[in-house]
């Protein structure tokens, strides 16, 4: 096979995975808007028990009160009276605390609509975005190399797509300088040997040694296996 056929599989390849990543980001993202629409609908639901609720005590607390007043006005059984007087004065005293408590949680559902609102149009606007905007793998697929400039975009997006890998690496290992971390992420992505090389526009012996000062800063004392580093990033 030609060396010009080999490129333009090579080329093929990285197209359908970066849109294999597209389809997964759209997906995981109607995947969670849809949880937070259900979530909202919860929400609403509650919201709509907790004020039927109030409306209910707010009924048997006038009730209360039109009682309480009929009792006072009789003279008669004034001992008895008096007994129901104040169990009725204390259950209205319970009834006016649970509408306190009511009211609490009707304002922190609010709270909580509103930032679920904010959310569902963070996610609505990250999927226009990805829809109508190439993502950083296609273009640095397409390119054949890295700019300086897209280095911090590619860290982001696998911080996005792997749990704030980036940062937990960083958090973990203080010790690693901004170059290890950018190929961590390219091994964490799955960039093959001969990708990192072709993208970071290195030879195999620099890449060896780049590997070998992320193996010392990570565990200096360790006997170090062949693709062990790779298998720890992968599984970090």
């Amino acid at each position: 096979m030609s060396e010009k056929r080999q490129l333009e599989l090579e080329h093929s390849r990285h197209l359908f995975i970066g849109i294999t990543f597209i389809l997964l980001i759209i997906i995981v993202s109607l995947i969670i808007y849809l949880h937070k629409k259900r979530v909202i609908i919860g929400l609403l639901n509650e919201l709509n028990t907790i004020r039927y609720k109030i409306a209910k005590n707010e009924n048997s607390i006038y009730e209360y009160k039109r009682e309480i007043s009929k009792l006072a006005s009789l003279q008669s059984e004034v001992d008895n009276l008096h007994q129901i007087k104040n169990d009725m004065e204390q259950e209205m005293d319970n009834l006016v605390k649970n509408n306190d408590l009511l009211n609490e949680q009707k304002a922190q559902i609010i709270v909580s609509l509103k930032q679920k609102d904010k959310e569902i149009e963070q996610y609505e606007e990250q999927i226009r975005q990805n829809n109508n905007t190439p993502d950083i793998l296609t273009r640095i697929n397409q390119a054949g190399k890295i700019e300086e400039d897209d280095w911090q975009e590619l860290i982001s997006y696998t911080n996005g797509l792997h749990l704030q890998f980036a940062k937990r690496l960083k958090k973990s290992y203080p010790q690693l300088l901004e170059t290890d971390i950018r190929l961590c992420c390219l091994i964490k992505l799955g960039y093959t040997r001969s990708e990192q090389i072709e993208l970071l526009k290195i030879t195999e012996d620099n890449l060896d040694k780049k590997k070998q000062r992320i193996r010392n800063r990570l565990d200096n004392n360790r006997k170090w296996k062949k693709g062990e580093l790779e298998d720890i990033i992968r599984l970090f």
